[in-house]
């Protein structure tokens, strides 16, 4: 076999799901290719082709593409790096996956104020500022979309709100989207809505994207990275 042309897959049952997600057989073809080193051209070149695209997709300039290997909540842990043990942290609570994030922020140290939306809607933004002006963040999360808390609604954030309403009130603090759901078929736009951290996952990006699966991608810019 030495084409993608020459590979199907076993027939199989259709992965209906949000994710994990049904890849081609181009991408799982792509998982016989030959290991090559980390420090090699070729690795230099393959890696400014993954970085690129991510870029784009979330139409940016600024941000610096993280691309490491493992599940999506693995993004959170990387974000939860910024905090320190006995730092606010401020979670918009939209659904199951707000829950995990602000236990994630707890394990690690934090102090987390959780504001919970009802349940089938997304943060109202007079919520948010009236919490931003109760007490100083160190970072503030929100859900993008939350697919598992409903299996017949799926909530969206408003995301350009509520970085607007973040950075009016306490322009310092950064702001982190869990994208997972949401990237590759909502409008997310890192440059001109101000975010500061958006993660994703591409075992849930939609199969017309054509990423590989287990591939965590956390985009930083310089500020919250000091």
């Amino acid at each position: 076999m030495s084409s993608t042309s020459d590979f199907k897959q076993l027939p199989h049952k259709l992965l209906a799901i949000p994710g994990p997600i049904e890849v081609s057989d181009e991408v799982l073809f792509a998982n016989a290719t030959p290991v090559v080193s980390h420090v090699s051209p070729d690795f230099v070149k393959i890696l400014g082709d993954a970085i690129r695209p991510t870029r784009e997709v979330l139409f940016t300039k600024q941000a610096q593409p993280f691309l490491i290997s493992g599940s999506g909540t693995l993004g959170w842990d990387q974000a939860t790096n910024l905090v320190e043990p006995g730092e606010n942290a401020l979670v918009l609570h939209i659904g199951y996956f707000g829950d995990s994030f602000s236990d994630c922020l707890q394990t690690y140290g934090a102090e987390v104020d959780v504001l919970k939306a009802k349940l089938g809607t997304a943060a109202k933004q007079a919520a948010v500022e009236e919490a931003l002006k109760q007490k100083k963040y160190k970072i503030v999360t929100f859900t993008h979309v939350d697919t598992s808390t409903f299996q017949w609604v799926r909530v969206l954030s408003d995301a350009k709100s509520i970085t607007e309403t973040v950075k009016r009130i306490s322009a310092e603090t950064p702001v982190f989207a869990d994208c997972v759901c949401s990237i590759g078929s909502k409008e997310i736009r890192f440059d001109d809505w101000d975010l500061d951290i958006v993660l994703t996952a591409s075992q849930l990006v939609r199969k017309d994207s054509e990423r590989h699966q287990d591939l965590v991608s956390c985009f930083l810019v310089r500020k919250p990275s000091r």
